[in-house]
């Protein structure tokens, strides 16, 4: 297996859509009857059905147009049949709690798609909108900008260029606008790119005193925004409830959890790299009680509980979805069930380390529970219960 693993990882990163095939060696390995990951395919049709057109098709119109065109239209022909078969599929339903988000960190809700996307927008109702808080949220948009403009041409400055731009978006054109956890993420990673600056052993290429000068009254600006608003200095400072203690999770630890969940497929565009911010932000090995390792610790918790939401059909548990009812949910059509069945698999095959790492709790082995039962009703799979 350690040389399969090595030679599919030299092959992936030469052409990534051979991943159909890696999938296919994986299942022959285990045994699997079907050729493909069809859940729902009764009599194994839909799979059948895609083998007679691989066999059927000429080197003229199918394999003699190359690695790429053969396995994008394969992996299409896969994606057609999982929504053919997702309407034989049993909507997965749980009686077992599920935790709320924290809200004072990075928290997810279930995408159109039926992938996990980030909940830009929560809590932006609780902001302040006064006029005073106005002026703040102007002044470091407008110092950000300013910074934003003097990189510009410059290479030395492109990096800090990115993230400036990536704080402006956060922040919003106005209050209403602002997507507060990552206007607080990528705050908290401009604080630190100065703070690396401060330091006289960096590696960054130099900046212009000016640009460093300049950088700094934009952080005094956004301390101003984030500290005189109870909302965003929650999140600033990763609060947590009394008595509360966060596991101890390394930043790579984080980092692997979301770079599976994106392979797997479960997370919508741009989220695994705004999770892999949160890790990169916080302190290794982590430091308990330290922000910034709350924060990392909290936003991967935070993944597992609405991966749960979405895997189980939770309407109304996730903390991101409260205002979907119950009827809106199981009428979702296809992708509340191709979005249940990616996120179920990837909690699975992470089953050991979310029970073991994120807590050893009583509610962790609950949903786990029904979700083996869902897996068992709907899949030739019969996942054991780790009695």
């Amino acid at each position: 297996m350690e040389i399969w693993d090595r030679a599919a990882a030299r092959l992936l990163s030469r052409e990534p859509s051979f991943q159909l095939w890696a999938n296919w060696f994986d299942r022959r390995i285990k045994g699997e009857r079907a050729a493909f990951d069809i859940p729902g395919d009764k009599g194994r049709r839909e799979d059948k059905a895609i083998l007679i057109r691989l066999a059927e098709a000429t080197d003229k119109d199918f394999w003699g147009k190359g690695a790429q065109h053969v396995n994008t239209t394969v992996q299409g022909w896969i994606d057609e049949a999982r929504e053919r078969a997702a309407t034989n599929l049993k909507p997965p339903e749980s009686n077992a709690e599920l935790p709320p988000q924290n809200r004072n960190a990075l928290s997810f809700k279930r995408g159109d798609s039926g992938r996990i996307a980030i909940d830009a927008a929560a809590s932006v109702d609780a902001l302040r909108m006064d006029a005073d808080a106005r002026d703040r949220h102007a002044i470091a948009v407008t110092e950000a900008q300013a910074v934003l403009d003097a990189c510009q041409g410059s290479n030395a400055g492109a990096r800090l260029g990115r993230l400036l731009a990536n704080y402006i978006w956060a922040a919003g054109e106005s209050l209403e606008g602002m997507r507060p956890s990552l206007f607080i993420q990528h705050g908290e990673r401009l604080r630190q790119e100065l703070a690396a600056y401060d330091n006289v052993d960096n590696d960054h290429p130099p900046l212009p005193s000016t640009i460093l000068t300049d950088l700094k009254g934009w952080r005094s600006a956004h301390n101003m925004v984030a500290g005189l608003d109870p909302t965003l200095m929650a999140l600033d400072t990763a609060r947590l409830g009394p008595d509360v203690q966060s596991a101890l999770i390394s930043p790579d630890e984080v980092r692997s959890i979301a770079r599976d969940a994106d392979t797997e497929g479960v997370l919508e565009d741009g989220v695994r790299e705004v999770i892999e911010e949160a890790a990169d932000n916080a302190p290794d090995p982590p430091v308990a009680g330290d922000r910034r390792t709350v924060w990392s610790v909290e936003t991967v918790t935070n993944l597992v509980i609405e991966l749960f939401a979405v895997a189980l059909n939770h309407p109304g548990k996730s903390a991101a979805i409260t205002a979907m009812g119950v009827a809106a949910v199981k009428t979702a059509g296809a992708a509340t069930i191709l979005g249940a069945w990616p996120a179920a698999h990837f909690l699975m095959k992470h089953r050991k380390w979310i029970e073991t790492r994120l807590s050893n709790s009583p509610t962790w082995r609950a949903l786990f529970v029904d979700l083996c039962q869902w897996i068992e009703q709907n899949t030739p799979i019969k996942p054991r219960d780790n009695s």
